[in-house]
């Protein structure tokens, strides 16, 4: 992939503000050892390592633009963003590693549910899926919760960019989105898609949790967005 070394150190420098936002919010949040230039640093890593390798969030950060009032593709960059600060609090933390491989395991067969069932796991499933009991799912989710507080924060909060009249309309447009989805594509389509770009999740992640090849996951994804925007030229004409 060609990468236009000036452009985006131009989209870096626009994103600046956001990403040391996002750091100093988090940082107060968590262990007084956790500190907002080390989070900075994680998401400049983060990101340069998606650009060159996801080629969505390589067309979002070449669309992206500080200036804009609509900021419709802000939303996936600043999720890139709060998982790679996160991934850095979790691998700096005082919380033992084998509480931590629990806490990725149950994240990992929560996301894995919800691809199947496109509903959000229940406790129930999750501890029939990795055979625990109540207390050890509910330890486990406190110490994921005292590790990640920052992530109840929410979009608005994190950024204050946006009046909330902006953030009203960005969800409407991701709830006509979801519909025209679920409408146009077939059931498998439209989760892989969904997976994709409403809930940011990698083709690894897509391909993990849908048990598919990411190859899959890449053509499918093409198609989709094929059909979509012949779809809205339809509608259009």
């Amino acid at each position: 992939m060609f990468i236009d070394t000036e452009m985006l150190n131009r989209k870096i420098k626009e994103l600046m503000p956001l990403i040391k936002k996002i750091a100093y919010s988090q940082a107060n949040r968590s262990h007084h050892s956790v500190h907002a230039d080390d989070l900075m640093q994680e998401a400049l890593l983060k990101i340069l390592k998606s650009y060159r390798e996801n080629s969505y969030f390589n067309d979002l950060l070449n669309r992206y633009s500080v200036s804009s009032k609509k900021k419709k593709d802000e939303g996936y960059i600043v999720t890139t963003i709060i998982n790679a600060m996160k991934d850095s609090i979790r691998k700096n933390s005082f919380t033992p590693s084998s509480m931590i491989i629990q806490i990725k395991a149950v994240n990992k067969i929560s996301r894995k549910i919800s691809a199947r069932t496109g509903k959000d796991a229940t406790e129930k499933e999750i501890m029939e899926e990795l055979g625990i009991s109540i207390s050890e799912l509910m330890k486990i989710q406190e110490a994921d919760q005292e590790l990640c507080q920052y992530e109840k924060v929410s979009y608005l909060e994190i950024t204050k960019q946006d009046e909330p009249s902006e953030a009203l309309e960005r969800e409407q447009k991701l709830a006509r989105l979801n519909a025209l989805i679920k409408s146009k594509l077939k059931p498998k389509e439209a989760r892989i898609l969904t997976l994709r770009t409403l809930e940011g999740l990698t083709t690894e992640e897509v391909a993990e949790a849908l048990e598919i090849p990411e190859g899959t996951v890449k053509s499918s994804t093409s198609r989709s967005i094929t059909k979509l925007r012949k779809s809205l030229k339809k509608a259009a004409a």
